[in-house]
């Protein structure tokens, strides 16, 4: 190859590199705004193959890996109750195997806010919880999903609790075991284990 054949290549390449970054920065700009347009303009522009409906995996693997989404926004979407198979799929692309579920709770907000409507709350916990059990099936300190979700949701009003300043009266550590109570499939929630997670979201805020 010559060595104006191979600079014509690497011209192409870079000139494809700006393309792909100008459209990836103009659809973020829309995802912001809306979601479903900055997804509608990526499969206009072909890079995406399809929409949250027709090709979920593909925008849920797109939404995990993008640096620069607005986080707010990934929730509220996501959260939606037209878009389940979407919430499936991106809940699927984290690995909490071998994490305490306030670990993995952690983790997942890093990747996004949750929604401010208690149903869609509830849907992303739903999902967090099969996710979670799914990839930790021989762990002893919850019983089954439904006491996964119980207690993520008890986690996030902990967060809330420990860490709003407009909080006066905090909750200890006998107060959150004794909300939970019976709620492990009907028996109680390791009071050690408990106390671990107490301790954890006392000491440091999931953001």
């Amino acid at each position: 190859m010559t060595l104006n054949a191979t600079q014509s290549r690497v011209d192409k390449a870079q000139r494809a590199a700006r393309e792909h970054k100008a459209v990836l920065r103009q659809a973020l700009d829309l995802f912001w705004s809306s979601p479903k347009k900055g997804i509608d303009f990526l499969v206009r522009q072909g890079a995406l193959p399809g929409n949250a409906e027709t090709h979920p995996a593909d925008v849920a693997r797109f939404m995990f890996e993008t640096p620069g989404i607005d986080k707010a926004s990934i929730g509220d979407y996501i959260a939606r109750p037209s878009y389940a198979p979407l919430l499936a799929a991106y809940m699927a692309q984290f690995d909490f195997s071998g994490l305490r579920i306030d670990q993995a709770l952690r983790k997942m907000m890093l990747k996004f806010r949750l929604p401010g409507e208690s149903q869609m709350i509830d849907r992303v916990l739903e999902c967090f919880a099969r996710h979670f059990f799914q990839q930790n099936p021989n762990q002893d300190e919850i019983a089954d999903v439904d006491a996964g979700f119980i207690l993520a949701f008890s986690i996030i009003m902990l967060n809330t609790d420990q860490h709003n300043p407009q909080v006066r009266n905090r909750m200890n550590v006998d107060s959150f075991c004794r909300n939970l109570r019976g709620l492990n499939h009907s028996a109680d929630f390791d009071r050690a284990f408990l106390e671990e997670v107490f301790t954890a979201i006392h000491h440091e805020e999931i953001i």
